[in-house]
Order: C-alpha cells, then structure tokens, then sequence
C-alpha cells in the first residue's frame, strides 16, 4: 500500500443517521426508539429501513472503478447510506471510485493494497482504525487466477492464487472479526465467491476453482465460529458477470463474439450475462438488517447456472413443445426423450458455465 486519501470528509458520513449506532448481527435496527409510538409504518418505509446501511462502515477490497463487481458493491452499499474503505492494486480506479462514492454524500478512504501482501493488509486496517474507528461491513472482493494444466501447474503459481484468494481474504477476515467481536455490535462479512467453488470448469481453471471452494467452507466455518458474537459470514457465487474483464473477451478480435456470447448464455437459464448490479444487488440485501437472520450462505447470482443439470436445456426443441402426449398427459414422447439431453447438450451447458473465471471478482 502507497497512496491514499479520504473524500467526502466534510460531515456528511457522521455516525448518526436513522440506522443508529448498532451493527449488522444482532438487533434489526428498523425498531426502536424512532418517535412513531408503534404506530404500523408504510411497507415502504420498513423495506427502506430494512436496507438502510446509514452510520455503518464498510471496507470492500478489489472496489477501483475498472474492476466491475468491487466498484458496484462500493456505490451500491453508499447509496444506502453506508461510509467506506476501498481498496484497489490499481491506484487510479480506488481514486475514481472514492470521487464516486463522495458525489453520493458518503465518506470514502481509498487505499492502494495488494491482498497478498500481509503488510498492505496490516496498513489498511491502521487507516480504518484512524479514520473511522470502527467496522461493520466487510467485503472480499479480490482474487486471482492462473490457467494451467494441473499436471503442469507450479507450485510458485498454486501458491500465488492461494496468497490472494484465501491467505489475503483470511487477514482481511480476521482483522474484521477482531474489531466486530471487541466492539461487540456484530458485523457482516460478505465473500465474493464463484459458480467455480461448486461447479468444475476444467480448462486449466484446477487452481482457481480449488480456491473458490476454499472460500465456500471458509464461510461455513466462520459463519458457526462468529454466531455468538452476532457476525455474520456470508458469499456470493457469480457466474459470467459483464465486468470490463468479460468485455474485453467478448470483444477480441481473435474470437467470435456471438459463437462465445451463446456458449456462456446456454448455461444460464434466465437468459442473460450478469451485471455488476446484479452481485451489488446481493451484497446490499446481505450486509443489511434484511439479511440479520441469514448467516453460512452460499448464494448463488448467477441467472440459474448451478441449477441447470448438464444434460438439461432451458429451451425446448420446437418438434418437442409442439408433438402431443403419447405416453400419458404432458408426457415427451419416448423417441424424442431419448434424444434430449445429449453429450451436445451437455457440452453446450457445461461450456455456459465454464467461464466463471472471466469477469470474477
């Protein structure tokens, strides 16, 4: 870590606010000493309060403004009121995102760090400690890869993804626990996992996905360790998010950008390639009092890709939707089910779902 700054340090990010000073764990917030005289509030004021991250703080890591998923969580969790430390390896997108994030009326450090490097993580959390003085929102957002044979994979490469994805998450974590355990408020951390920690992609991703499962039970674990103190440890599963890594896929010149557009689309039932917005969307509902009885999940965002057998399809051959029952009523005909699900099928679906590596967090 070399450079940093603070934005919006002007009043706006105080610790008041309608979300009190409580943490994310424990009590919902949305109750309380708030002046109604329990009169029944409008079902959009509770949803509002349900969401509402005003007083809390949250550190999100890989948030720079070129990186996709970071930068959207960073803005998302400010819009409802949250201050923040954004970490980025690229300088520039943490300054952008800090500008971003100010423009909302929220506070915003910015921090250059490397999640590998233990001494970065130690100097982000002495800028935490002097800025804000507390942590209610963390949110692991950093990893790495490396495509490989796993014959032919080095140990140097195996231990370099393993020293971004779970060294550097387990002393982001660790540090956050510290502080959420000691304040004793409770906390939410949420993991930015992928469809690879539960689903093999092949392809040389071995090093990746094995991480990414690693991060999956680092969130069971954790989720059981830190219930009494009323943290919360939960992770998203992405599947092919349009962040500027998948862009720059989708528009190479060397590929086809249709034939790999329909390949990944395949494996995805709803349709449609993913949105920053979309893992945003999920990190706001799960560092909020809407998610203060959930804890241990593993969510998937990801259009219904780890719901898709391999063998399955979410669109019907036109000679089936339109053939009448045979076999007794809404049943396939027996000539036409032994036709479907493929190893074209499958290959087609497993290849949707086989580029969770492109565009991750």
């Amino acid at each position: 870590m070399r450079e940093g700054s603070i934005l919006g340090s002007d009043g706006t990010g105080g610790t008041g606010g309608t979300g009190g000073t409580g943490g994310t764990g424990g009590t919902d917030r949305t109750s309380g000493a708030s002046g109604t005289g329990g009169v029944r509030q409008p079902a959009a004021g509770i949803a509002a309060g349900w969401f509402d991250l005003t007083g809390r703080v949250a550190l999100v890591t890989g948030g720079g403004a070129n990186g996709g998923n970071g930068h959207a969580i960073a803005l998302g969790l400010a819009r409802y009121g949250a201050d923040l430390l954004v970490t980025d390896v690229d300088a520039g997108g943490a300054a952008q995102t800090a500008q971003e994030v100010a423009a909302l009326g929220r506070r915003c450090v910015w921090l250059r760090a490397d999640n590998g490097n233990p001494d970065d993580i130690a100097a982000v959390y002495a800028e935490l400690d002097r800025v804000y003085g507390s942590i209610d929102i963390l949110v692991n957002n950093v990893a790495a890869s490396h495509r490989s044979r796993p014959e032919e994979l080095s140990l140097p490469d195996w231990q370099r993804v393993m020293r971004v994805i779970l060294d550097g998450t387990f002393l982001f974590t660790q540090e956050a626990g510290r502080r959420m355990i000691a304040r004793g408020q409770g906390g939410s951390v949420i993991n930015i996992s992928s469809i690879a920690g539960s689903s093999a992609l092949g392809r040389g991703n071995f090093v990746y996905s094995v991480a990414k499962g690693g991060l999956n039970q680092f969130t069971r674990e954790l989720a059981v360790e830190w219930s009494p103190h009323g943290v919360r440890v939960n992770a998203i599963q992405p599947c092919q998010i349009l962040t500027p890594a998948l862009r720059r896929i989708l528009a190479d010149p060397r590929l086809d950008p249709k034939t790999i557009k329909d390949r990944f689309l395949r494996g995805i039932p709803l349709g449609r390639l993913g949105e920053p917005e979309d893992i945003a969307k999920a990190a706001v509902f799960l560092a909020s009092d809407a998610a203060a009885f959930i804890t241990g999940v593993i969510l998937p965002v990801d259009g219904g890709n780890l719901a898709l057998n391999a063998g399955g399809d979410r669109i019907w051959p036109e000679t089936v939707a339109s053939a009448p029952a045979s076999n007794g009523e809404g049943a396939m005909p027996a000539d036409l089910a032994s036709g479907v699900g493929t190893s074209a099928d499958a290959e087609g679906s497993a290849e949707g779902g086989a580029a969770s590596a492109v565009g991750r967090s």
